[in-house]
């Protein structure tokens, strides 16, 4: 019974702990916005998503929404290669794409406990700040060569 106990309260602080680091993550500022431009060129659904979870009183298909979620952080990932190819990525963004893939998975129990708009939101919060990374990181690779993000990535 004990050692039920410690393990549900060690777990409930490894979520916990996650998150915190989660979300400090995702307060890092960038120097420029380079989501809109990187969704732009890669016909990401995030930010639209975004705007709907902010409606009130609308209905929301979550399978539709988490398709497209999906289909983002795909896209994103693979971004996130092709600009780390020298490195690997920061621990932050591996955390954030673990985060992004346990909000997924729970995503219909909270939708059931009420707040799948909140994690919705908190998911494009994370695709966000993945496309701001990845606009960073394929600007800077391309100092040499000054090209946009934009540019860089409608030549791939």
């Amino acid at each position: 019974m004990f050692s039920a106990i410690v393990l549900i309260v060690s777990i409930a602080l490894f979520f916990f702990y996650l998150q915190s680091t989660c979300e400090r993550v995702l307060r890092e500022q960038f120097d420029q916005e380079y989501f809109k431009t990187v969704a732009q060129v890669c016909r990401l659904e995030f930010p639209s998503l975004r705007l709907a979870m902010e409606r009130q009183g609308v209905p929301v298909d979550y399978v539709s929404v988490c398709a497209k979620l999906r289909v983002d952080f795909a896209v994103l990932s693979s971004l996130k290669d092709i600009a780390h190819s020298d490195r690997r990525p920061c621990l932050g963004e591996r955390l954030l794409g673990a985060y992004f893939r346990g909000i997924l998975l729970a995503l219909p129990l909270l939708r059931a406990a009420g707040a799948g708009k909140r994690a919705i939101r908190k998911l494009t919060a994370i695709l966000q700040y993945s496309s701001n990374a990845v606009g960073e990181q394929l600007r800077s690779a391309q100092l040499a060569k000054p090209l946009t993000p934009a540019q860089y990535l409608a030549g791939l």
